[in-house]
């Protein structure tokens, strides 16, 4: 990922199936250590710092023009003998930069559970991700290649109980044995707003303007010790 939170694309022929490297990589490691590391217990990858994994539910890509997509990596095979996705799971992550506007209200209840924690108010901001490679196969013309560009994820107001959103999202942060964590439940729009997915020479329209979805969020927060 480079400083415009862009992955640098490659096309299927510069996809290396037995290495499945970034190029920034090879040229420099320093840029690459929030890199997903394989975790041989779980048998997956483990989801680095500031990061989210895409998890697809399929391959299908739910039109005539388009047969077939994949995230992160392409295909291989021909218009002949067919397609099957390549599979690069490490390739799935998206990077996130940004930070929470809160505010600090008090001392209170935690609800899941009734312990104590301290109320945080989280002010409807934004958040930047790096871009996602997306491959798709087309009827006619075989792979094609789209990258998503930077994606940008905006924080929505809560609702005030009469149907308008003008609230601040209530967070918690309560103590565990890892220390003081955050947790909070968000309700966001993500927006790609350089994705343009082209097919035989025409740009395809998307769904990804305003797309609404939930956001459970949980994690350190090293700023505070909870005491009592």
């Amino acid at each position: 990922m480079n400083a415009n939170q862009i992955h640098e694309g490659r096309t299927a022929a510069e996809y290396d199936e037995g290495t499945q490297s970034y190029p920034v990589c090879d040229s420099s490691p320093e840029l690459c250590e929030d890199l997903p590391e394989f975790d041989s217990g779980l048998g997956d990858y483990v989801t680095p710092k500031n990061a989210t994994k895409i998890v697809e539910n399929g391959v299908g890509g739910g039109n005539l023009l388009l047969t077939q997509a994949n995230v992160g990596c392409g295909f291989t095979g021909n218009l002949i003998t067919g397609y099957t996705p390549r599979s690069c799971p490490e390739r799935k992550f998206v990077y996130l930069t940004g930070a929470l506007n809160v505010e600090l209200i008090g001392p209170t209840t935690y609800p899941p559970t009734g312990e104590t924690a301290v109320q945080v108010n989280v002010l409807p901001t934004l958040l930047m991700t790096s871009s996602l490679d997306f491959y798709a196969i087309a009827s006619l013309a075989g792979e094609q290649f789209s990258p998503t560009g930077p994606q940008v994820m905006r924080i929505r107001y809560a609702d005030n109980g009469s149907g308008v959103r003008n609230q601040p999202v209530t967070g918690y942060i309560r103590e565990t044995v890892d220390g003081p964590v955050l947790t909070i439940d968000l309700e966001m729009y993500l927006d790609a707003p350089e994705l343009e997915p082209e097919a035989l020479g025409l740009t395809l329209t998307h769904s990804l303007h305003s797309h609404e979805f939930d956001l459970h969020l949980s994690g350190r927060s090293p700023c505070f010790r909870m005491v009592g």
